[in-house]
C-alpha cells in the first residue's frame, strides 16, 4: 500500500514538473464527448471540436488570462410511435457553429491545473427528418389499409446557439491536458482532451 502512495506522490510530481504557464500566441485544438440537455433516445452524444487562441495572460498582474476561439457541436436524437398501424419516426439532428471565449483564473493554484469560465455564442441548426409508414390493418377479420405506404419529410431551422459553462483543465504530458467543462446550453458535461500547438 506505502508503494502504492508512494507511485501516485511521485507520479503527481511529475505532471507537476511539465506544467508550463500559458503565453500568448498559444494556439490550442482540443476535442470532447459529453452529455446533452436532455437525454431521450440519444443516438450520438454532444461531440466537439474547437480551437483556442491565448489573447492576453497580463490581467490583474498575470492571475487572469483571456483565450478566443472558434467551436463546432453536434448530437443526434431519435424517437419514434405507432398507432392504429402507422409508424412516425423522427430523426433529429443538432449543430452549433461559433466563437468560444475563455477567461482563466487560477483558483486552485496547483501546477498544471488551469480553471476557467467560459462562453460560446454562434449559429444551431436543427433538423427533423421524419418518416411514416402504414401497414395493412385488420380489425376483426376486415381490413381497413389493404396496402402498405410510406413517406418522409425533412425540415431544418437555424437560430441563435450558445453556451456557458466553467471548467478545468491539468496538463498530463507536455502540450496535452485534458479537461472537464460543466455548463448549460449545447451540453450539460463535457470531457475531453486538449494539444497545444
Amino acid at each position: 500500500m506505502k508503494k502504492f502512495f508512494l507511485v501516485i506522490a511521485v507520479l503527481f510530481t511529475a505532471l507537476s514538473l511539465n506544467a508550463q504557464d500559458q503565453k500568448v500566441g498559444d494556439i490550442r485544438v482540443n476535442a470532447g464527448v459529453g452529455l446533452p440537455t436532455t437525454f431521450s433516445n440519444l443516438l450520438v452524444p454532444p461531440v466537439s471540436v474547437s480551437a483556442d487562441y491565448l489573447l492576453k495572460n497580463d490581467l490583474y498582474d498575470g492571475q487572469v488570462a483571456v483565450s478566443v476561439g472558434a467551436y463546432l457541436g453536434y448530437f443526434a436524437q431519435s424517437n419514434s410511435f405507432s398507432i392504429l398501424g402507422v409508424t412516425q419516426s423522427h430523426l433529429y439532428n443538432y449543430g452549433v457553429l461559433g466563437a468560444k471565449s475563455k477567461l482563466f483564473y487560477d483558483v486552485f493554484k496547483i501546477k498544471g491545473l488551469k480553471t476557467y469560465a467560459s462562453l460560446m455564442l454562434g449559429l444551431k441548426m436543427h433538423n427533423d427528418r421524419t418518416s411514416y409508414e402504414s401497414k395493412p390493418i385488420s380489425i376483426l377479420g376486415n381490413t381497413i389499409e389493404e396496402a402498405a405506404t410510406s413517406s418522409s419529410s425533412s425540415n431544418t431551422s437555424f437560430g441563435f446557439g450558445w453556451n456557458t459553462a466553467i471548467g478545468a483543465t491539468y496538463e498530463v504530458a507536455p502540450n496535452l491536458d485534458v479537461y472537464g467543462e460543466l455548463g448549460y446550453g449545447f451540453s450539460i458535461l463535457e470531457l475531453g482532451i486538449s494539444y497545444k500547438l
